[in-house]
């Protein structure tokens, strides 16, 4: 790898451990996954890493301790259980558990690899990770000081163009309705 990152400067590349594979946390893969893992943070490299997404639910239960697999089957003593089988029972009409081609695995597993890989892709677009909150007249994922900052510098502007995320309503003026809008979210306290 470090000969292609020679060869192709401009290029980024991304590493990536490998699947579980019933080997546990002291099995060989586990260790070289390990490797990977701490070279990428030494070097400041891109990682997808796998087999930490195969070893844990939605939950945050951890399975790579009862050696899991790929197919996130896992094991209590000589019984076999499968992670994503039973955490898709536990959550039925989770969009997480829709079917999807799915090779050597289950859609849940496979759901959230695409999610994880999609997440990786736009943060290497240069999106901040920021996800949208009704009332962050600023975009800075918190409803704040800063938002009434903003909304009173634009206050009773009227074709409001260039008035940036003040006009929450969006209806081309920055007023009471946009001052609402940002309390409403404030005192229910999303991201503050």
């Amino acid at each position: 790898m470090a000969q292609f990152e020679v060869e192709y400067p401009a290029m980024r590349f991304i590493y990536m451990t490998g699947h579980t594979d019933r080997t546990g946390e002291d099995g060989n893969l586990n260790q070289r996954n390990n490797q990977v893992r701490d070279y990428c943070i030494a070097n400041d490299k891109v990682l997808f890493d796998f087999a930490d997404i195969e070893s844990y639910d939605p939950d945050g239960n951890y399975y790579l301790d009862l050696d899991c697999e790929d197919d996130c089957d896992y094991w209590i003593g000589a019984v076999k259980h499968n992670w994503a089988d039973e955490w898709c029972e536990a959550n039925p009409g989770s969009d997480l558990c829709v079917s999807c081609s799915c090779a050597h695995s289950k859609p849940l597993n496979c759901n959230m690899k695409a999610r994880a890989f999609w997440w990786m892709m736009a943060r290497l677009a240069g999106w901040d990770g920021c996800e949208a909150i009704e009332g962050d007249a600023n975009g800075d994922c918190e409803v704040d000081l800063n938002d009434l900052s903003l909304i009173a510098s634009y206050w009773l502007i009227n074709d409001c163009v260039g008035c940036g995320g003040a006009d929450l309503t969006r209806d081309d003026d920055v007023d009471m309705d946009d001052l609402e809008e940002m309390i409403a979210n404030w005192m229910e306290g999303k991201n503050f």
